[in-house]
């Protein structure tokens, strides 16, 4: 469900003003602005739900053992986990990267509640390179690390 709210969603936010909303809908103006269609910002939420359905549950497996799902801070988790791997993704500082604009609308509906932002800003310019010392310390339960960056954000790795 929450997939198919956020492809409905130009640009998958829900920040953008319902006259944006509308203007990054229009197929013309789309492909004249950014040389591509996005018809699929058109379907109705139902038929983003049934034309994946397939696909999501693909991606549910057995691998016969007893896995965990966590929605949490990662500085809350880190001391709780131990794994081979860890594959990280923060937001990433100095750019448009508003996780709680864009899809807080989808948490609080999905779990019923208004969720508060994590403390954690990793878009903050000035505490973000704290906050990577911070991870990186706190990482030594896992042998290999993977992290997601973006090279555009202002703060480099």
């Amino acid at each position: 469900m929450r997939r198919a709210m956020i492809r409905k969603m130009p640009y998958s936010r829900f920040n953008n003003k319902w006259d944006k909303v509308v203007q990054l809908r229009d197929e013309q103006y789309s492909y004249e602005k950014y040389k591509r269609k996005r018809a699929y910002h058109n379907k109705s939420f139902k038929q983003h739900f049934i034309d994946n359905t397939t696909e999501y549950n693909r991606a549910v497996f057995n691998n016969k053992k007893h896995n965990h799902a966590y929605n949490d801070d990662t500085f809350n988790l880190l001391g709780k986990i131990t794994a081979d791997i860890i594959y990280l993704d923060p937001p990433y500082a100095g750019t448009m990267n508003n996780y709680f604009g864009f899809y807080g609308l989808i948490d609080n509906y999905i779990t019923g509640k208004i969720n508060p932002p994590f403390e954690n800003n990793f878009t903050d310019v000035k505490t973000v390179g704290v906050l990577f010392d911070e991870l990186f310390s706190k990482l030594n339960n896992f042998k290999y690390w993977f992290l997601s960056y973006n090279n555009r954000s202002l703060y480099h790795i």
